[in-house]
């Protein structure tokens, strides 16, 4: 029964007791729990439902006048009430959720209006509180948000992308799975957010799935430029509020697998339409259901002339038993390789390798074959001249006037037992005295004990290691057996093997040597010809002179002064080759400086004329040193008598090389000659000489007046004559 307080009863007394009673029974039947206190929390009033509520929480009967706080036994309770009612009675209005109950399941929950009471001045007097029972409601949002943070934790889990999106595109929820593709959400409407657009998509039919249907597509986006199979379904919140669920599943790597699938699809059509090989599939009743190009051209058909035809089609009569045979080995699932003959479509027979793999279904149930067709007709051909070519190279290999070895390499090949004989020609047998059966496999020592010794294994060794060809000279081997001479030309086979190609030449050798020995007794022969030559030579000077003694004529002493002097010049030259090592040839810078000693010192006038000499040290032959010999003889006499009025000046001889010839000059700084004066047309008997000894070396002759005299003959060494 609803209880007021006597002094608030007094007070609206008389007209408005009616009304009170009124107002006092409806609070009574209303199932809330409504009540209010003074400003000390006391109870000024209360219906049936809230003292009910106190008996049934805190087991009191309330009254009124008392403090509410003294019924509160549980201090929280008590201390949250307290702070709400100061609130309240602060003018604030308060409404709170509370609850009673340890046990979570029979917690019953309450929400609690505070609202504070004024008197007709305005001030405040107490707090009406109105408690509602939301304990129902409460257990129905716990049980929301408990499915909501099942399905949340669900969706977090899904290695999709999961989102919730609202009618007017708002992303109201994004699961990790989604983030990690996209990023965070950050306020974005979900054509944004997954595909980059500043409008809705064109695609949307958010107006179907609101409706109630799901809908399946693909679609690529261009934020990340991955492809997704999008599941849309329509979800139910609160009402009035439309949502969707949309499930991104990335299709990305099964697209690329496809599209790898398809580029190795295209790869193995055009590498089957593109092989060197033919390649030929057959059924279970030898008709052809697949050849590519090149198979079709082997046999001169196209492609479609030859599918659905017999494999005995193409094949002679008298090979068709052999086909037979093998097509029950691939019924059998066994694989093979053998060659066949076919016959093409002009007739001609084809020679191939085939490689046949039999083609079974998952029972194992022979289906056809499959084969890999190469045309081995070039090869037959090949073969056949390669066969002529090897007897060719046998018979030239046995018929070779040089011995011909092979040896295999063993052991680093450092010492003669590591080279086994491989091959070893007639020429070889005849030299070795022994047949091929004896040496085939036996080591190079064991022909020739003594072989390490001989150096032919270092030059073996420096073939097998560099591969490069040498050339090992004549040298001679000795052992108990042997004492012959021996050349050898070594080279490394492609195949690894090392060759050598051998003479014996002993009997070059004795012929050498006897030619040595014969062309030593030549050379003193001829050493002491050219001595005997020069003495007589030196007997004529010697009479020369003697007869120039006993002349008074000073014309005729000159001339047999300039005769002794022309044939010293040519027993200088005999004189030279009987002292050199060498016949053929003399040391013409020694020889030459001597002459022009002996000519100046021959003279009385002479101590006061100097010579300038500039020859190298250059071999010339008989033919060629004798001429020049006597030009220089000529040539420098004829400067010393009359090149210089008060016998002092100097007097030059030069030798040098012209590109492909010489260039002999002989001057002086003397008065010089005549211009008038032609040398090829003098009448001195002199410049007649030099002029004939010039022609005899096919050379030239010049003149040039620039300081004085100076002679440039130009020739070329002359070819050694042979004397009999």
């Amino acid at each position: 029964m609803s209880k007021v307080n006597p002094l608030y009863t007094e007070e609206y007394a008389g007209d408005f007791k009616s009304r009170f009673e009124i107002l006092k029974s409806v609070m009574d039947n209303i199932k809330t729990p409504v009540f209010s206190l003074d400003t000390y929390y006391n109870y000024t009033s209360f219906n049936k439902a809230h003292q009910l509520m106190m008996k049934n929480i805190y087991g009191v009967d309330i009254e009124l006048g008392k403090s509410i706080l003294k019924y509160q036994s549980v201090k929280e309770d008590r201390l949250k009430a307290k702070a709400n009612l100061d609130r309240a009675l602060n003018g604030e209005k308060v409404t709170v959720t509370a609850f009673s109950g340890k046990e979570e399941l029979s917690r019953l929950f309450f929400e609690v209006e505070h609202h504070p009471i004024y008197d007709e001045k305005g001030k405040i007097k107490g707090v009406s509180v109105f408690v509602r029972d939301i304990s129902r409601q409460k257990k129905a949002e716990d049980a929301t948000i408990k499915e909501r943070d099942n399905l949340k934790s669900l969706l977090d889990s899904l290695r999709d992308g999961m989102c919730i999106i609202s009618n007017n595109h708002q992303v109201l929820y994004t699961n990790p799975a989604l983030e990690r593709e996209f990023g965070e959400v950050n306020g974005k409407k979900c054509h944004e957010y997954l595909f980059g657009k500043r409008e809705s998509c064109s695609w949307c039919r958010n107006d179907e799935i609101f409706a109630g249907k799901s809908r399946e597509h693909r679609l690529k986006s261009p934020v990340n430029g991955k492809t997704y199979e999008i599941f849309e379904a329509p979800i139910k919140t609160v009402p009035g509020i439309k949502s969707k669920l949309l499930k991104l599943h990335d299709i990305t790597p099964e697209i690329k697998t496809q599209e790898k699938q398809q580029q190795s699809q295209d790869k193995y059509r055009l590498l089957i339409e593109n092989l060197q090989e033919g390649i030929w599939e057959i059924d279970k009743n030898a008709d052809t259901t697949f050849v590519n190009d090149k198979m079709a051209t082997m046999l001169g058909y196209s492609p479609e002339e030859m599918m659905g035809k017999n494999l005995f089609d193409f094949m002679d009569e008298s090979v068709i038993p052999f086909a037979e045979k093998n097509l029950k080995k691939r019924k059998k699932g066994l694989k093979d390789r053998h060659d066949f003959e076919f016959v093409r479509k002009d007739g001609e027979k084809i020679y191939t390798t085939i490689i046949t793999t039999p083609l079974q279904d998952v029972d194992g149930n022979y289906q056809g074959a499959l084969a890999a067709v190469i045309d081995i007709t070039d090869l037959k051909d090949a073969q056949k001249a390669l066969e002529i070519s090897e007897d060719f190279l046998r018979g030239l290999f046995e018929n070779m006037p040089s011995g011909i070895a092979v040896y295999e390499v063993k052991n680093q090949g450092k010492k003669g037992q590591d080279y086994i004989i491989k091959e070893f020609n007639k020429t070889s047998q005849r030299m070795e005295g022994k047949s091929r059966r004896e040496v085939i496999g036996k080591s190079l020592r064991d022909l020739r004990p003594n072989i390490d010794e001989y150096g032919l294994i270092g030059v073996f060794k420096k073939v097998w290691d560099s591969g490069e060809a040498v050339y090992f000279p004549e040298k001679r081997y000795v052992d108990e057996n042997y004492s012959n001479w021996y050349e050898n030309y070594v080279f490394k086979a492609p195949t690894g093997e090392v060759v050598a190609i051998y003479n014996d030449v002993t009997e070059k050798k004795r012929a050498e040597l006897e030619i040595k020995n014969s062309l030593k007794e030549k050379e003193i022969l001829i050493s002491e010809i050219h001595h005997r030559v020069k003495n007589n030579l030196q007997i004529i000077v010697s009479l020369l002179h003697l007869q120039e003694i006993h002349e008074e004529d000073t014309r005729l002493i000159r001339i047999l002064r300039e005769t002794q002097g022309r044939v010293r010049t040519m027993a200088q030259v005999h004189n030279k080759l009987y002292q050199a090592d060498i016949i053929t040839n003399i040391n013409f810078q020694n020889y030459a400086r001597q002459l022009l000693e002996g000519i100046i010192s021959s003279f009385d006038k002479t101590r006061y004329i100097k010579t300038n000499f500039e020859i190298d040290d250059i071999p010339i032959n008989l033919e060629t040193a004798i001429p020049l010999g006597l030009i220089i003889n000529e040539l420098v006499t004829n400067s010393i008598k009359y090149a210089f009025f008060q016998d002092e000046g100097t007097i030059s001889i030069k030798l040098e090389p012209l590109d492909n010839q010489f260039q002999l000059s002989v001057g002086d700084d003397g008065v010089g000659i005549k211009k008038d004066i032609d040398i090829t047309k003098t009448r001195t008997l002199g410049l007649q000489l030099v002029n004939s000894l010039v022609n005899q070396l096919d050379g030239e002759i010049e003149l040039d007046r620039t300081r004085g005299t100076c002679f440039k003959i130009k020739f070329k060494i002359l070819d050694y004559k042979k004397r009999i």
